[in-house]
């Protein structure tokens, strides 16, 4: 789930980056059809689960979890003192 929100979102912010001047001003349709290809090329990246760049986010989500699940445990235990 959390590789498909953070697909979704670097999508997103790719697409404001280059065209968030230009949406008001569109008329036709598909006009952002030269996007697809920067979908596509990313949708390549996400759908590889062994790329380096995945594992990292990944293990990066797995940390934080970590982190927070120590943290949890120490204010427990803080509370039994």
């Amino acid at each position: 789930k959390r590789l498909a929100y953070n697909y979704l979102d670097e999508l997103s912010k790719e697409f404001s980056s280059l065209y968030s001047a230009q949406i008001d001003g569109v008329s036709r349709p598909y006009a952002f059809i030269k996007f697809d290809t920067f979908i596509q090329k990313t949708k390549k990246l996400y759908l590889d689960t062994r790329a380096q760049r995945n594992l990292k986010i990944l293990n990066d989500d797995l940390q934080d979890v970590h982190r927070i699940m120590t943290k949890n445990i120490q204010e427990v235990l803080g509370r039994g003192d």
